[in-house]
C-alpha cells in the first residue's frame, strides 16, 4: 500500500482464485472508494461473482483488509473471470470483522455497495451487480456513514 496525496492503493491479486471453467481470464476491476473517514480501525472489501452467497460475507470470492486512512482508496482486482460482480466496502472502525448495526439493521459504521443501491434491507445482487468483461473496468463507491 502506498499513500500519495490523499489517495492510497491496495492491490488484490485474484489470478487463479475464481473457479470458473470455460471462461477466459484477464478482466480487471478498479474500485475507487471516496469519502473514507479516519476513525481508526480498518477498511474491508468483499467481492462476489454472481448471486450465490450474496450478501453474506462468507460468500465473497475475494476479500481484503487494510488500515484506514481518510479520503480515497483505490483497490485493484486483477485477472477476474468475465461476469457479473458485486462489491461491498465497509469501514470497520472497531476492527472486529463485522459491519456493526443498530438494532441489527441500520449500519453504524461506514459502508458502500457497487451501484449504490437504495436499501431498505439487504440488497439484491442484481441491484449491486457490475459487468466485468474487459481489462480496465472502473467503478467508484461513495461511503455512507
Amino acid at each position: 500500500m502506498r499513500f500519495r496525496t490523499g489517495v492510497w492503493t491496495a492491490a488484490v491479486l485474484a489470478a487463479g482464485m475464481i473457479a470458473d471453467t470455460g471462461s477466459a481470464m484477464g478482466a480487471d476491476l478498479e474500485v475507487t472508494v471516496d469519502g473514507l473517514r479516519d476513525k481508526g480501525g480498518s477498511v474491508r472489501a468483499y467481492l462476489w461473482k454472481g448471486p450465490d452467497g450474496f450478501p453474506g460475507l462468507e460468500g465473497a470470492v475475494h476479500t481484503t483488509r487494510f488500515s484506514s486512512r481518510p479520503g480515497r482508496a483505490v483497490l485493484a482486482f486483477s485477472d477476474l473471470a468475465p461476469g457479473d460482480y458485486a462489491v461491498l466496502v465497509f469501514h470497520d472502525e472497531d476492527d472486529d470483522g463485522t459491519l456493526d448495526r443498530f438494532l441489527g439493521m441500520i449500519p453504524t459504521e461506514g459502508w458502500a455497495y457497487s451501484n449504490d443501491p437504495k436499501l431498505s434491507g439487504p440488497p439484491e445482487f442484481r441491484d449491486a451487480a457490475v459487468r466485468i468483461d474487459a481489462p480496465g473496468t472502473a467503478i467508484t463507491l461513495r461511503m455512507s456513514y
